[in-house]
């Protein structure tokens, strides 16, 4: 049985637990909503002669690992 004091406390954790989950989605939606488009922007100044197998391996694992963790925000633990 808790006690009154570890009640609180197990409360307070939950809702800083559910806060920064909430914060987390938020991030992770705003990063997900920008990201591509910058990523094609920043592809689109490189130099004429960088190698292109290089940056677009870069851009493509930055688009799979945002798209990954925009999936992982809507999984319940």
């Amino acid at each position: 049985m808790l006690t009154q004091d570890q009640s609180v406390r197990a409360t307070t954790s939950q809702r800083s637990r559910i806060f920064w989950i909430v914060r987390f989605g938020d991030i992770i939606e705003q990063l997900s909503d920008t990201a591509a488009k910058s990523i094609d922007q920043v592809l689109d100044t490189l130099p004429k002669d960088f190698p292109n197998k290089i940056a677009d391996s870069v851009a493509d694992g930055a688009k799979r690992r945002i798209a990954t963790l925009s999936t992982a925000k809507d999984r319940p633990d």
